[in-house]
């Protein structure tokens, strides 16, 4: 049943309340809706960003502030830009010079001297991240719930400078923590993190590993670190062999496979002679090195392929979906996706086909 009728644009709802367009010839004037499609406010504004933290950056004559949800400016509307705030309350604005942080009281916390501003998603652990520029320095602001590294009350971000002729970014980065403070000097081509909160600067296709404090963790010579953390331990490369050692350099997988991968769900998929298979923790071989193609572990199944065949098998190696599937993806959520004959579907964990339930 179609719960709000089709007229012109309209944003997903977030925080219960969604943008809707109500000018065809401008994208971006928009009013606030219910989940019934009533607008909550007569305040028709220029531009919006979506409620976040109860608060929406809107735009008006020009000038952006935020309101709250009965639609009233909290926050006045003096920048000449405003992003929507993040899982630990702060927003980027401009004021038409430089960009900064404020706080939801609409204090700078970090003062407009950055010259753009980014947003974007860092995946696969959806975490929100958002960047600052100052000639094309950036600041990255990883918001990785539940991790030591990064809570609600702080976060870590990630400053680049230099540009090159194009205006892109290509300079030296580091890290700062929310404060402001130094945390990993701005000599690094890049700075990733890694799934365990660690950092990793890279040089020329050189890295080191930080902690999150920003001490370097030293990583014998004899191995070459191309980056990836896995539960604490470190993919390492040595005369075209993989294997992992621990952050104090003792190998605890050998290195003896032509690949390896992340740990999931306590197991890892390694591969020699182009066929695949997993180890557990202590290397022991757990399911046999015999599938021409795998994925890692999700939802407690791994997909593995043979004779042109997918299926799915458990931890202890035996086949639980049986290999009938011209494709499959891994299980999320208790549903893969697989596909026969061109045909697409959604099966669960026995392996029977899901349908959609009679509405």
């Amino acid at each position: 049943k179609l719960a709000i009728p089709t007229e012109y644009h309209a944003e997903p709802f977030c925080d219960g309340l969604a943008r809707k367009q109500i000018d065809k010839y401008n994208l971006y004037k928009c009013v606030f809706i219910d989940k019934t499609g009533k607008e909550v406010f007569s305040e028709e504004w220029d531009d919006a960003c979506d409620f976040s933290n109860g608060l929406a950056a809107v735009e008006k004559d020009g000038k952006w502030g935020y309101i709250d949800k009965k639609g009233k400016f909290v926050i006045p509307a003096e920048w000449d830009s405003a992003g929507s705030f993040d899982a630990r309350g702060f927003a980027v604005v401009c004021d038409g010079k430089a960009v900064g942080l404020i706080n939801k009281k609409g204090e700078l916390v970090i003062p407009c001297e950055w010259d753009c501003i980014d947003w974007q998603r860092y995946q696969p652990k959806d975490c929100p991240c958002v960047c600052w520029q100052k000639d094309c320095n950036c600041w990255q602001q990883f918001s990785k719930i539940g991790c030591g590294w990064c809570d609600d009350k702080a976060g870590y971000y990630q400053a680049t400078k230099g540009k090159g002729s194009s205006g892109r970014a290509i300079g030296k980065s580091g890290v700062i923590d929310a404060s402001g403070k130094l945390i990993i000097p701005a000599k690094w081509q890049f700075v990733y993190v890694e799934d365990d909160g660690s950092f990793r600067g890279l040089n020329k296709q050189r890295n080191a590993l930080f902690d999150p404090t920003g001490k370097k963790i030293d990583i014998p010579s004899e191995f070459e670190w191309k980056g990836g953390c896995s539960e604490g331990w470190l993919i390492v490369v040595k005369d075209h062999k993989y294997g992992y050692i621990d952050k104090t350099g003792q190998v605890v997988i050998p290195v003896q496979w032509d690949g390896v991968g992340s740990f999931s769900e306590g197991l890892a998929m390694v591969k020699k002679d182009d066929k695949y298979g997993f180890v557990d923790k202590t290397g022991q071989v757990v399911i046999p090195v015999e599938w021409v193609n795998a994925k890692d572990f999700s939802n407690g199944l791994a997909m593995v392929e043979k004779d042109q065949k997918c299926g799915f098998v458990d931890k202890t190696g035996k086949i639980a979906i049986p290999l009938e599937w011209d494709r499959a993806e891994s299980f999320r959520d208790g549903h893969a996706f697989v596909m026969k004959n061109g045909e697409e579907f959604l099966i669960d964990k026995t392996g029977k086909i899901w349908e959609a339930p009679a509405k």
